[in-house]
């Protein structure tokens, strides 16, 4: 897998936790116990949509400026070392913006990913700690696990282990399009990621 697919990978995974973030926006309530709530819908609905464990220490949403914080994301593979998840996430910031309140239409405007680590293992095996999302075996056709457009996205102090080799990532892309599929006849992710500008490192 090469390092842009790494980082194509790590906005795909965020991009399922916007995804039901936004949907539950529309119902959020400011108590504490429906924070919780929607905490455990998110780490549901991304843990069946890709297959890994998924948890999430908080969250705060700003209606202010319709924009959510999420602190302490992390996502488990099928890495035997809990202390080191595949991936993690110290925080993540969506801001919204509403296009017509006509037709409940609201579009993710802007993310922003602090410090995410990514830890990917390549076992002798070819296999990876790579979740494989629960799919039925003879789906003919690829699952779609997600399609999200993105006006702006800001990544800052990432980095990826591969293998224990550290290599740092950072990003600032604007309009950012992503679709992943999973195919579960070859047990593979198929997906593509486009933006008009920006730039990518990752050395």
């Amino acid at each position: 897998m090469t390092r842009k697919r790494i980082i194509g990978w790590i906005f795909g995974t965020i991009a399922v936790l916007i995804i039901v973030v936004v949907l539950g926006a529309y119902f959020v309530l400011s108590s504490d116990t429906f924070h919780r709530y929607l905490i455990t819908q998110i780490e549901e609905h991304a843990k069946e949509a890709s297959g890994g464990q998924v948890s999430i220490q908080k969250l705060h949403i700003h209606w202010s400026n319709l924009s959510a914080d999420i602190y302490g994301i992390a996502m488990h593979g099928t890495e035997n070392d809990p202390n080191h998840p595949l991936l993690s996430v110290d925080k993540l910031t969506l801001n919204l913006k509403i296009v017509s309140l006509i037709h409940h239409r609201i579009d993710l405007n802007e993310i922003i990913i602090q410090h995410p680590v990514v830890h990917l293992i390549s076992y002798s095996n070819g296999q990876s700690n790579i979740p494989q999302p629960k799919v039925p075996k003879k789906q003919s056709k690829p699952v779609n696990v997600f399609d999200l457009g993105i006006k702006h996205v800001l990544l800052v102090t990432g980095e990826m282990r591969y293998n224990q080799e550290k290599t740092p990532l950072a990003a600032e892309l604007h309009d950012l399009r992503t679709e992943v599929k999973y195919n579960s006849a070859t047990s593979r992710y198929e997906g593509s990621m486009s933006y008009r500008g920006g730039q990518a490192n990752s050395s």
